[in-house]
């Protein structure tokens, strides 16, 4: 069954070459850029937070990467009412409870 379209690649990422990244969720903001977060893992075994933006006409970049010794997971993204873009996820922290946290773009 197909909608007409063909569905492509737009970006692949990898921390470090042969090991996991996980992209989660996409948002767009009124300026065409889109957004994505996920995470990946280095070749130090260190999970981190990533964050990727596309401009229109252009490549993906990594935009914010968020590395914690011990655990990070990348949350959801998505576009805020005044045009910053957030995300959402969870990391643990010295006690080794999972705090959450929240993280906006400045416009």
């Amino acid at each position: 069954m197909s909608s007409g379209g063909i569905w492509e690649i737009s970006d692949q990422f990898q921390l470090s070459s042969g090991f996991d990244s996980k992209a989660y969720s996409l948002a767009e903001d009124s300026l065409g850029r889109l957004y994505a977060s996920g995470d990946a893992i280095n070749s130090n075994l260190v999970s981190t937070s990533v964050i990727r933006m596309k401009r229109p006409g252009s490549s993906w970049i990594t935009i914010d990467k968020e590395i914690n010794n011990v655990s990070e997971y990348g949350g959801r993204i998505t576009p805020y009412l005044t045009d910053r873009v957030c995300t959402t996820g969870a990391k643990i922290n010295s006690e080794f409870q999972y705090d959450g946290i929240l993280k906006c773009l400045s416009p």
